[in-house]
């Protein structure tokens, strides 16, 4: 039997790749906020923010993760909660975070954070606008009177 050896990165090189690329407005708790340019990335499982981007912002670590990238190089990062919306919404939503240093992009936005992104629904005004002209209400039924 032969074996055919695989390089990965001529085939990356060689294929025609298009990348997709979200501004992405990431906020603490006191109202600073970021827009950064983010690269979606299907092949993360967590959100990864560069070091430098949120020294602005307040925040809580609450854990510590370490990543393997595809050449099996580990890095430790922080992991940590900001809010975050797409830069042409207006709703934003709590989405945990690893911040490290040595990120290849600003921001890789996993998939399911991408998806929770487009999700959420535009806030939509119930109040009723006022009437313009003579606007007599009709009641249909019984004449009174």
């Amino acid at each position: 039997m032969k074996y055919i050896q695989f390089d990965l990165h001529r085939f990356v090189a060689d294929s025609d790749v298009s990348f997709h690329f979200v501004d992405l407005c990431v906020s603490d708790g006191n109202g600073e906020s970021v827009v950064i340019n983010s690269l979606f990335d299907s092949g993360c499982q967590l959100s990864i923010l560069g070091q430098e981007l949120v020294d602005s912002l307040q925040y809580d670590v609450v854990g510590e993760v370490k990543l393997r990238g595809f050449d099996d190089s580990v890095s430790v990062g922080k992991l940590i909660v900001l809010n975050a919306r797409l830069a042409n919404r207006d709703v934003s939503l709590p989405l945990k975070f690893v911040v490290c240093e040595n990120v290849n992009h600003d921001c890789l936005l996993s998939l399911a954070d991408c998806r929770k992104l487009l999700n959420i629904p535009e806030v939509r005004s119930n109040a009723r606008q006022t009437p313009v002209g003579d606007q007599t209400l009709v009641h249909k039924g019984s004449p009174t009177a």
